[in-house]
């Protein structure tokens, strides 16, 4: 009788972990998106002020970034180091492939942050100081979005855990 009981309980705990790890993922966009944003307000400074290479840029700031956006910076920086000839558009594409399934963003929330890579590096200061602006305000939408739907789902995901883990309990009982 106990073991059954036991069951029970691993069942209803699995369900309960399953939920709190869907909410919890939706938090992580959130964080993500941040951590993109802040790199490119750092980008912004440095092509106005700093004329610092990309490459460097990258690298200073892959380790101040929270993993795994730090490390998709770093890792661009050291593509960019490398001098391996590819442009900072196909190392940014590369590498955001690479990481893909560690990211909990959504496909819109992709759109744009691949487009930070696509804008650097091939214009003159102005254009890319007017493009990286226009991504801010791009991610800062995506932001707003996606906090909104944390609070609107993370709630709902948890509930759902405890409700599916009863049903089956319920069910096997």
């Amino acid at each position: 009788m106990w073991l059954k009981w036991l069951g029970c309980m691993m069942i209803l705990a699995t369900c309960v972990m399953l939920g709190r790890q869907k909410g919890r993922i939706l938090g992580r966009r959130e964080e993500e998106l941040q951590d993109f944003l802040q790199f490119c307000h750092s980008m912004e400074t440095e092509i106005s002020y700093g004329q610092t290479p990309l490459a460097q840029i990258f690298s200073q700031w892959g380790s101040r970034l929270s993993t795994p956006v730090g490390e998709i910076v770093a890792e661009t920086g050291r593509r960019l180091s490398e001098q391996s000839g590819a442009t900072l558009p196909v190392i940014w594409q590369g590498v955001l492939a690479a990481f893909m399934p560690r990211l909990a963003l959504q496909q819109e929330d992709l759109v744009v942050v691949k487009t930070i890579g696509n804008e650097l590096g091939l214009t003159y200061s102005g254009e890319q100081l007017k493009k990286l602006q226009l991504i801010e305000v791009r991610l800062q939408e995506q932001i707003r979005v996606s906090h909104e739907e944390r609070l609107k789902m993370e709630k709902v995901w948890q509930a759902l855990g405890w409700c599916g883990g009863m049903m089956l309990v319920l069910i096997l009982m």
